[in-house]
């Protein structure tokens, strides 16, 4: 197994313990910037937020380039049910995050690469998704009487309604 030196803590550790910058290279090990976000990290995500409207996970993660490439094309929408919030990045191959904990190569090609809302994506690997473990029901919207699961267990409006509504 391959090995590299942290320019941070200066340990030597296995490549799977890097994430790649967006020249490519292994710098900082995930442990140290795992602890910068922790440390900067209300700060570096607004900055994140508010500057690209990606979280900075994901920027680490792809590279802003990519990242932004991605959500680009997918007009920051899901591409499954076109949900807006709670968005993440999803590969077609199957092959990301479990590639990269086993040391696998990642195929982070933007082709490769779409954008969908938590829910589908969990959905997609067959997993309960935050909504299901959190127990959120169906509710009828207040306004048009349709069912629909809200974001937070205490919405009271559809999306559409949300948006007619610009203040709910």
């Amino acid at each position: 197994m391959e090995t590299k030196q942290c320019i941070k803590c200066q340990s030597v550790k296995p490549l799977v313990s890097f994430y790649k910058n967006r020249n490519g290279k292994l710098n900082s090990c995930k442990e140290c910037i795992g602890n910068y976000q922790r440390k900067n990290g209300g700060k570096y995500q607004k900055e994140c937020k508010k500057k690209y409207g990606l979280g900075a996970g994901t920027i680490v993660r792809y590279g802003l380039k990519t990242a932004l490439e991605v959500y680009d094309r997918a007009k920051r929408k899901c591409q499954k049910c076109e949900e807006e919030n709670d968005l993440t990045i999803h590969h077609l191959d199957n092959n990301g995050r479990n590639n990269e904990e086993k040391g696998l190569p990642v195929n982070n090609n933007s082709k490769n690469l779409i954008v969908l809302c938590r829910r589908c994506h969990g959905s997609i690997h067959g997993k309960e998704t935050m909504k299901t473990k959190r127990s959120y029901k169906e509710k009828e919207c207040l306004e048009c009487k349709k069912k629909f699961i809200p974001v937070i267990n205490f919405q009271k409006f559809c999306k559409l309604c949300r948006k007619e509504k610009k203040c709910r």
